[in-house]
């Protein structure tokens, strides 16, 4: 049994202050929140365990519950007569306008009922299965329990007498897996309509501010639980006593996916979460090492590669896509999940090079000559007109990448010698695309990255980067386009470390009995032609490049001592 209790809090001032015209504070503001919360989880567990002759049983049955739960309150108030927040308070008597309070509570349990049983028949065949049940008060009524299943089996080849004495061969396990996990984490209690505040409003003749509630969202009373089913065959094996290989074919389906529903904006308030999708994932994993000692050198490294074939597969009923995100004050939408296609692909327009001269731009119309963009220039994108009905608009948008990786690769590496010992570890991704937003085209008098240097000036002078005039006639920049996009594939030294441990003639001569200094770098190299901060782009942008800081490369120098 565990139990976690919590206080926490906050507290701010903003005096009055006057920089310049555009930066000052006029009214001051006081604010200030006391929360806290109280977890706990309670697990009880009962297992067998008997060897029968060549039979080996295990059975494990149990049970868990969890309660996560706590209330905060906090309020700001706006124009009190002191200047240090030492002497603040929200005591000070202040017009209902210029207060704000708030209050809130949470709750969430899990209740869990899990079962295992093992057996192995002389170290050769090897069954596992498991099941839970899981109730979680995210859920109504209707789908609280969701039920989750799994069974495994592996055959060790080595142990049968055709293989047993195999010197190629040291050890070989077929094994295949299918199983089904649950996820519920989204908010508490998304499927009633809870009643929310802040939605104050004016009433009356003399126009005064009242505090207003409204519910948050619709209500979904059959919401249920996230459901991810995954099959698995595959083997693992070790050859000529220092090779070892892993190898996975996997079929990965998740259903009844957790998402927001989009409602037409008359109704007056967020739409419920439904369960409204369904994703596949197949693919391939493969590991190999090799580890060996030679003489007084040891040597080990593993090397590793996933391919993974990512797709939409259903949105329900009169679904066409689903909205992803967006980017620039307007709201361009940059991404989309739709039937077919990888989820949150990349969305715009494709374009065909830039106009070099008036007569290509005097050349793109239409069968009876109307133009089909008719504010381009030369030095301005030629958009494809995908949907072929003689202009440019907004069915002409359509997949222009993908940020899922098809290709996913690491390794590790370790070699000691004499005492010294250095070590590496690198990982990269291949097949996927970023968009990169770090431009602002909204302002048009922000800064640009260098690349803006090599832009179109004139005939011949660029076929990738369009001419830069302040009112942008053919939205070369304001429209979501694959100038956006560029390969996100890298390959990173993420860690090496080069060590030194002691003699121990000398570590007894200091009374220690080890002794190792070493030297690390982190992020050290990176081979990209992505032309951003950071191709490993973070923040929770999928596939998207807001100009995330990126990681730094670092070093580090230190002694272990044992004594």
């Amino acid at each position: 049994m565990g139990i976690d209790r919590a206080f926490w809090g906050n507290e701010g001032f903003t005096p009055v202050y006057y920089l310049n015209a555009a930066n000052r504070v006029d009214i001051n503001n006081y604010n200030r929140a006391q929360n806290q919360g109280l977890n706990y989880i309670f697990q009880n567990t009962l297992s067998y365990a008997k060897v029968f002759g060549s039979h080996d049983l295990n059975i494990v049955v149990g049970t868990s519950a969890e309660k996560s739960g706590g209330q905060g309150i906090g309020g700001s108030i706006q124009d009190i007569p002191v200047t240090r927040i030492e002497d603040a308070s929200l005591a000070f008597p202040t017009p209902a306008e210029s207060q704000t309070f708030w209050g809130y509570e949470y709750q969430g349990t899990l209740a869990s009922y899990l079962g295992r049983l093992n057996y192995n028949y002389k170290s050769k065949y090897i069954l596992s299965a498991t099941m839970r049940i899981d109730g979680s008060s995210k859920f109504g009524s209707n789908n609280k329990f969701g039920y989750f299943p799994a069974v495994s089996a592996g055959w060790v080849l080595t142990n049968e007498n055709f293989l047993r004495d195999n010197t190629a061969i040291n050890f070989l396990k077929l094994r295949a897996s299918w199983g089904v996990n649950g996820n519920d984490q989204i908010g508490d209690f998304r499927f009633v309509s809870t009643v929310g505040g802040g939605r104050n409003y004016t009433f009356g003749l003399d126009d005064r501010l009242v505090n207003g509630s409204s519910p948050n969202a619709i209500a979904n009373p059959d919401l249920r639980w996230e459901q991810t089913t995954q099959t698995n065959i595959g083997l693992d094996a070790r050859l000529f006593k220092h090779v070892s290989l892993t190898f996975d074919l996997f079929d990965k389906v998740t259903s009844d996916m957790l998402l927001d529903i989009a409602v037409p904006g008359y109704v007056g308030n967020a739409g419920p979460i439904g369960n409204i999708a369904t994703m596949s994932n197949k693919g391939v994993e493969l590991e190999l090492g090799y580890a060996k000692n030679f003489r007084k050198m040891n040597f080990d490294i593993k090397g590793n590669v996933s391919y993974v074939v990512n797709e939409v597969t259903d949105l329900g009923p009169d679904k066409e896509f689903l909205p992803g995100q967006t980017f620039s004050p307007q709201g361009l939408e940059i991404t989309r999940t739709a039937v077919g296609l990888p989820v949150g692909y990349l969305y715009g327009y494709t374009t065909d090079g830039i106009f070099q001269t008036q007569a290509e731009v005097d050349a793109y119309t239409n069968a009876d000559g109307s133009p089909i963009q008719p504010d381009a220039q030369p030095g301005d994108f030629r958009f494809v007109d995908t949907n072929g009905n003689g202009e440019i608009d907004p069915d002409d948008r359509g997949m222009i990448g993908d940020p899922t990786p098809s290709w996913t690769f690491g390794f590790t590496g370790k070699l000691e010698y004499r005492g010294f010992d250095i070590t590496m570890f690198g990982q990269g991704v291949a097949g996927n695309q970023l968009f990169k937003a770090t431009r602002r085209f909204d302002l048009q008098m922000a800064n640009m990255t260098a690349d803006a240097i090599d832009r179109w000036t004139g005939e011949g002078t660029s076929d990738t980067y369009p001419r830069l005039v302040m009112n942008d006639p053919n939205k070369n920049f304001s429209r979501s386009s694959d100038f956006y996009v560029e390969d996100g594939s890298f390959f990173r030294i993420k860690t090496l470390q080069l060590g030194y441990t002691l003699p121990r003639a000398l570590n007894n001569r200091i009374g220690a009995s080890n002794i190792r200094i070493y030297v690390s770098g982190n992020n050290l190299i990176t081979w990209t032609k992505y032309s951003g901060f950071d191709p490993e782009i973070g923040g929770g942008s999928y596939g998207v490049d807001r100009g995330i800081y990126p990681q730094a490369r670092f070093f580090l120098g230190g002694i272990n001592a044992t004594f």
